[in-house]
């Protein structure tokens, strides 16, 4: 088991993905988080995320009930597009980020 925003070298991949989970990245490991995953991408390789959009404005965290009935306060952000993109471009990722419905949302990028 590893914890992941420790940012492991953990080799290079022809694809990194994930769902569900590119928003709860703490915005202050952002640029850590994004320079990690352009270091684990082969030149050409390529990232795509799914989420959902925060809800809320500016996001930062949002509650989250269990079926226990238990509660928790989850970091969860709201992401202006346009600056998220310049900050993979500044780690060689060059992509998009594409809405699929109302509140959902991927990310698609090749290392260059």
């Amino acid at each position: 088991m590893v914890d992941i925003l420790t940012f492991p070298d953990l080799g290079t991949f022809d694809v990194v993905f994930s769902t569900f989970w590119v928003s709860h990245v703490p915005l202050e490991l952002h640029d850590d988080f994004w320079a990690w995953v352009a270091r684990s991408l082969e030149i050409g390789g390529e990232v795509i995320f799914q989420d959902s959009i925060a809800q809320g404005p500016g996001g930062g965290g949002d509650c989250r009930r269990l079926p226990s009935g238990e509660t928790f306060l989850i970091v969860k952000n709201a992401y202006d597009f346009d600056q998220l993109l310049e900050v993979m471009r500044n780690h060689g990722l060059a992509g998009t980020i594409t809405m699929t419905s109302k509140n959902l949302y991927v990310i698609n990028a090749q290392r260059s």
